[in-house]
């Protein structure tokens, strides 16, 4: 076979698919002209390059009926004049990783608040306070500012039992104690499967910080699960 008619199959693609006459078409007679083999060989090289292309738009009508089968696209915009199947599902494809991402995305979010929400619902470390101020200083600090009232074992924040958030003003300093001077601090006791809660002290806390503590004068209350006691002159801090 002459390698001019071979370079120019070989660039096609052609010479494995070739139909059973393309070698005849190559066939002449010893001594022509290459030239005269590669102008015999053009319309079988042509009739073998059409079958492939009809063979990769036949590929791409069933990519357009994969397409409608996934639910991807409809019948009437595979079936549009322009519609380009490849770059359809290429544009899928980008979708739906995008997609992924901003699911993987969502899934670590919610991960990572449900972790917030884990930490957030254990009971604080509420205890003795170092180097605690003076009552006098006490005084003067809860006066301009919210104080956060919490239940404590001692240790740490009593499950169950919130904390009670109230003006300062609630506090007052008289004969070198700092009393909290409500009528009434209902507080119910806890309603779940642990059972009773040893109330030992009272943390104090001014934006989210611990600045007080104070244990309780009458020694440990046992809180009941649904019980509800009146703490009214119960919180003193000397």
């Amino acid at each position: 076979m002459p390698q001019a008619v071979m370079a120019l199959a070989e660039q096609l693609g052609l010479t494995d698919i070739a139909p059973a006459n393309f070698k005849e078409t190559l066939s002449v007679k010893a001594g022509e002209h290459e030239t005269d083999y590669v102008i015999r060989a053009l319309p079988v090289l042509g009739a073998v390059a059409n079958a492939q292309v009809s063979t990769f738009e036949a590929r791409l009508g069933k990519l357009g009926e994969g397409l409608i089968k996934l639910g991807c696209l409809d019948a009437e915009a595979v079936a549009a004049k322009d519609f380009d199947p490849v770059g359809a599902a290429i544009n899928i494809i980008k979708g739906l990783k995008a997609s992924l991402r901003a699911q993987k995305g969502a899934a670590t979010r919610a991960r990572g608040e449900a972790e917030e929400l884990k930490e957030s619902a254990k009971p604080r470390s509420l205890g003795p306070v170092e180097n605690q101020l003076k009552v006098e200083e006490l005084a003067e600090l809860f006066a301009g500012n919210y104080v956060e009232v919490a239940f404590s074992d001692g240790s740490k924040e009593l499950s169950g039992v919130p904390a009670i958030l109230m003006e300062g003003s609630n506090f007052k300093f008289a004969r070198g104690r700092l009393l909290l001077n409500r009528p009434d601090l209902t507080v119910k006791g806890p309603v779940d499967e642990r059972g009773t809660r040893a109330l030992v002290g009272y943390a104090f806390l001014i934006d989210g910080e611990q600045v007080a503590y104070a244990p309780r004068l009458g020694g440990q209350l046992t809180l009941g699960p649904g019980q509800t006691y009146n703490l009214a002159g119960d919180i003193i801090l000397n």
